[in-house]
């Protein structure tokens, strides 16, 4: 049986993956029926990816790019899920949550009041909805945009920048070959370009707007560290799969509950940003939105990232669409057999 398109790029003897010799008889960790739901479900989408975990193997299950990326030199820069550096949106804040816990500004007691906005040296820095009354749990259900900006206003940039390096964002991958690295700026990367302060980079930069950069691969990565309290790298054969990954540092690992009981509420709440009345999947996730200039055009990027089953997870993934809201991201997503069966 021929691959379905999405997975042949990868598996076509024109198209070799580094580091795999042919010559031996290898199993693949790739999941050829998802790759064909994905191609289903992607079908009125121009340009996207999505990338799916095994969260206790670390098999890569699919590497799904709908388009091509610009790069043109090996397999991994020409498609989307491994080369494509976005801003990750509101997908970040999670890691801008367990990264405050674990520097001690922040607890799941910690409570902000949300009334649109927030000041900051002068400044309006809007929210989306006036939210009232938050903790952290609340904050990520509804993805507000004020409780963060409090939080993160008692830290460094190079304090926020040194947590999200630590879930594997601005740095490449182990696999594949030519994987892009993405960009945490940090305060000298802003000395080098602006040759001034970056501390109203750091609000923006914990919301993932700005300058950061992820790729659809490492946003999966992030959420599998999350889901299981380890981090490892992506694997492709069945033979390697099951090695474990490193384990987070306690004071990650000691305030991943309330952060995975908000993610599955993100999606069952009906004020969840995820939520769909019709849609009952068992599902943790986080969606976000973020509006990027390339050559001068706007385009809006979409994400959904989370893991299934919600109490138990199996699966890691990350999705994105251009010119899509992350809310219509999170539906391709949670429609049942395409990540969750139910």
């Amino acid at each position: 049986m021929l691959a379905p398109p999405s997975l042949a790029v990868w598996l076509g003897v024109d198209s070799p993956i580094g580091g795999l010799d042919r010559s031996s008889e290898v199993r693949l960790s790739f999941d050829r029926e998802r790759h064909e739901r994905l191609e289903a479900a992607f079908a009125d989408v121009q340009l996207g990816a999505a990338v799916a975990i095994d969260v206790e193997k670390g098999g890569v299950l699919a590497l799904f790019s709908k388009g091509e990326s610009r790069g043109d030199r090996s397999i991994a820069e020409r498609h989307v899920a491994v080369s494509s550096m976005l801003p990750p949106a509101s997908a970040i804040k999670p890691f801008t949550a367990l990264g405050a816990m674990a520097l001690g500004v922040l607890t799941p007691e910690t409570k902000h009041v949300c009334r649109g906005s927030f000041a900051y040296r002068g400044t309006q820095l809007r929210c989306w909805g006036a939210h009232g009354s938050l903790d952290v749990q609340r904050a990520l259900v509804v993805s507000d945009n004020s409780f963060f900006y409090e939080v993160v206003s008692k830290l460094t940039l190079d304090q926020l920048a040194d947590n999200q390096r630590s879930f594997g964002f601005g740095r490449a991958p182990d696999w594949p070959p030519g994987a892009a690295a993405g960009l945490v700026p940090d305060a000298k990367w802003y000395a080098r370009r602006d040759g001034g302060s970056p501390e109203h980079h750091t609000l923006v930069q914990a919301i993932g707007h700005g300058d950061i950069r992820v790729t659809p691969l490492q946003l999966a990565l992030g959420y599998a560290a999350i889901a299981s309290g380890r981090r490892s790298s992506p694997t492709l054969t069945q033979e390697s799969a099951g090695q474990s990954g490193e384990a987070l540092p306690e004071s990650y690992t000691a305030n991943l509950p309330p952060v995975r009981e908000a993610l599955a509420r993100a999606v069952s709440d009906a004020s969840g940003t995820a939520h769909f009345g019709d849609l009952k999947p068992d599902v943790a996730g986080k969606m976000g939105s973020a509006d990027e200039m390339v050559d001068g055009v706007a385009r809006k990027i979409g994400w959904f990232a989370g893991w299934t089953p919600a109490e138990k997870p199996r699966i890691a993934f990350a999705f994105y669409a251009e010119n899509l809201s992350g809310r219509a991201v999170a539906r391709i997503a949670l429609e049942p057999g395409l990540i969750s069966s139910n």
